[in-house]
């Protein structure tokens, strides 16, 4: 075979070969195109599902303070009754001069109350 026509058959050859890879990156650019936001999407990922947890911790705190101070309200009014457990005492004739520590200890004496309690 002459070597003009060889050389025309490899460039022939050569020129397709360009094209299939031509077409090969046309492709590939192409679904690259397609998965960019997918991966951008997978790249973010993470990051969403730390503020969601963030956001459930704070639920949760938020939720633990609220029961914290409603407890704190019920220690405070059950400190509030205990200070009404006072004792009236009313009716007892008292005379001038008269101690009011004097007559507490004689009621208290003869109600049978020790003054250790």
């Amino acid at each position: 075979m002459p070597k003009r026509y060889l050389k025309k058959t490899r460039d022939k050859s050569r020129s397709s070969r360009d094209v299939g890879d031509q077409e090969r990156h046309i492709k590939q650019a192409y679904i690259l195109t397609l998965l960019a936001p997918v991966i951008a999407a997978s790249a973010i990922w993470p990051h969403v599902w730390k503020q969601l947890n963030r956001v459930s911790t704070t639920n949760s705190v938020s939720a633990l303070k609220g029961t914290i101070a409603g407890f704190a309200s019920q220690l405070n009014d059950r400190d509030q009754e205990m200070l009404y457990n006072d004792l009236k005492i009313a009716g007892i004739p008292g005379e001038n001069n008269e101690s009011s520590v004097h007559l507490i200890l004689t009621v208290a004496t003869t109600l049978g109350v020790s003054q250790s309690e």
